[in-house]
């Protein structure tokens, strides 16, 4: 009778832990930001972003950045992380970054966003707001390629249940067009430094991807894989 106890036990135990890593909610973008923002202009440069409330929520900043250097931000006074960044390599000041930081069961309201960055850095920027990202261990891959021409994408380390984010950066470019099974978060083609980001659920690998109007420019990209609570 002992032995038959144990057994439904440990069948129950295994039950219980089962539903608890595999029944939480997936992660799901709430709301995003995105000014179009010239860092030469005003230093720090700040921007709000409003949100209802979280659960779990994860905060990402990216920015398109032409010259100088973004040193840092912040999201409601809190310094954010540095996740992943990229400078072109060749010939051009091009440079993409992406922020981020956990914030909990964040209530609902207006939060200032303020970004720091070197005298001359011309940037674009947004913010993006997520729910259901785990607090302690809140990101996996992360990683960032470059090029010459239309076709652009990178290669990221993720998992079933994550949430890749991206920023992309280029200029003198007319449109983007979004690579297939990712979402655009928004799209922009002003100044000396155009962007885009996007978003895609995760997998062992997954490819974000764009196509840009001009062949003739560079491109860069960062991408960052989110985990789930």
């Amino acid at each position: 009778m002992s032995k038959i106890l144990f057994r439904l036990n440990r069948l129950k135990v295994n039950k219980i832990l089962f539903q608890t890593e595999s029944g939480g909610s997936s992660i799901a973008l709430e709301s995003q930001s995105s000014p179009n923002i010239d860092g030469s202009s005003e230093n720090p440069e700040d921007w709000t972003h409003t949100i209802g409330n979280l659960t779990n929520g994860y905060i990402i900043v990216s920015f398109s950045y032409y010259g100088g250097t973004i040193t840092s931000a912040t999201f409601d006074g809190a310094a954010m992380t540095l996740l992943e960044s990229h400078a072109y390599s060749v010939d051009t000041p091009q440079q993409c970054a992406i922020f981020g930081l956990a914030v909990g069961n964040k209530a609902a309201g207006t939060y200032t966003i303020s970004v720091s960055a070197s005298s001359g850095a011309e940037f674009n920027g947004i913010s993006s707001a997520f729910n259901n990202v785990h607090q302690s261990i809140s990101t996996g891959g992360a990683t960032s390629a470059e090029g010459v021409g239309t076709d652009v994408s990178v290669t990221v380390s993720s998992a079933t249940g994550e949430t890749v984010v991206d920023h992309v950066n280029s200029y003198s470019n007319a449109s983007w067009t979004v690579g297939s099974n990712q979402t655009a978060i928004y799209t922009d083609t002003t100044g000396l430094t155009d962007g885009a980001s996007s978003y895609e659920v995760g997998a062992s690998s997954v490819i974000m991807s764009w196509t840009k109007s001009n062949a003739a420019t560079p491109w860069i990209i960062c991408a960052v894989a989110l985990k789930p609570s």
